[in-house]
């Protein structure tokens, strides 16, 4: 006698959930999901502008 779910449906059951959730996603949600990283690499040479550092008198360059 059968008494409820097995493992076996509960796990089929737990992938056709995600599936669902993976294929209705909105497109915007998506958008604002994926976020700019908090941090932003920068070179010696941005961080020498920003302090306002003339780099071609530095370097040499013309």
């Amino acid at each position: 006698m059968n008494r409820g779910r097995d493992r076996r449906q509960v796990k089929l059951d737990s992938q056709q959930h995600y599936k669902e959730l993976e294929e209705s996603h909105d497109a915007k949600a998506s958008e604002r999901f994926h976020t700019p990283p908090a941090y932003q690499s920068y070179s010696v040479e941005d961080y020498l502008r920003k302090m306002g550092v003339d780099i071609k008198e530095v370097t040499g360059d013309e």
